[in-house]
């Protein structure tokens, strides 16, 4: 009975030294990162995650060269001529339709089977436009699809990719030329295929020719050709006009647009 309590104080002792764990060796130069700084990092990555993604969302991939292009291009110039400001570049993003707060809106009007292009066009506006219509239309194939247009102008590929959806649909599609309605904003326009409409204050601008210096495009490239052919079908244009190597602005004010066939009417505040 004496020896029973030095058998346990002996197993106690070996017990200890069994589950006894070895201390840990850490290298002189590791240290590990404080809880804030790790949030802070982490803040960070999830940071430029959601811009990265925001930046994708905003381009489309087939605009992304020319886009930043011409963006690279207007930045210089701007740099040059009055030094580098940044809302010049933010209105160019806003032109372009990459900068579009008034998703909502859209949406609203959409389910008034009203359209508006107000950016330059290209593949994003195309995408929206073309988009509209074939949802309208699938919707509803007889009740009109009103497209109310301000744009500086923009790609003649997309404009006419616009055109020929507006023309195979077969809900009609009433286009309205407000403020500046330029170079492909004045084609779409003039292509409605149900009233075609010009506010008092409008201004169409059509182009000469595709060619700034005449070195690019010349009279018989494609893409001339396609844009005579569409506007010799408006007869009472000037015959001076297209006939120039190099471009030339032709301003028409909406009085001149219904003279000259591009618009049925002329919508005024009585």
């Amino acid at each position: 009975m004496t020896e029973r309590p030095k058998f346990v104080l002996s197993c106690k002792k070996r017990v200890g030294i069994i589950i006894s764990r070895p201390p840990i060796l850490r290298p002189a130069s590791f240290t590990i990162m404080s809880d804030n700084k790790l949030l802070n990092f982490l803040k960070i990555v999830v940071l430029l995650g959601i811009f990265v993604l925001l930046l994708l969302r905003a381009f489309e991939a087939t605009d992304v060269f020319y886009e930043v292009t011409e963006l690279t291009a207007a930045v210089e110039r701007g740099e040059a001529e009055n030094g580098f400001d940044p809302s010049f570049v933010m209105g160019l993003l806003a032109d372009s339709g990459n900068l579009n707060p008034h998703g909502g809106l859209d949406d609203t009007l959409l389910k008034t089977r009203t359209i508006l292009l107000t950016s330059d066009i290209n593949a994003n506006s195309t995408k929206q436009v073309v988009g509209s219509f074939i949802l309208l239309n699938e919707r509803d194939a007889h009740t009109p699809i009103d497209l109310y247009v301000r744009t500086n102008g923009g790609y003649y590929d997309d404009a006419f990719a616009i055109i020929d959806v507006m023309r195979t649909i077969d809900a009609p599609v009433n286009t309205y030329a407000i403020g500046g309605c330029h170079s492909a904003g004045a084609i779409i326009v003039a292509s409605g295929t149900g009233t075609r409409a010009a506010y008092a204050h409008a201004l169409l601008m059509v182009h000469d020719n595709l060619s700034e210096d005449g070195s690019r495009y010349s009279n018989d490239t494609k893409e001339n050709q396609r844009m005579y052919t569409f506007w010799r079908a408006f007869k009472q244009l000037p015959k001076t006009w297209f006939t120039k190597v190099t471009d030339e602005a032709n301003y028409i004010t909406a009085e001149e647009a219904l003279e000259f066939g591009l618009v049925d009417t002329i919508l005024r505040s009585e």
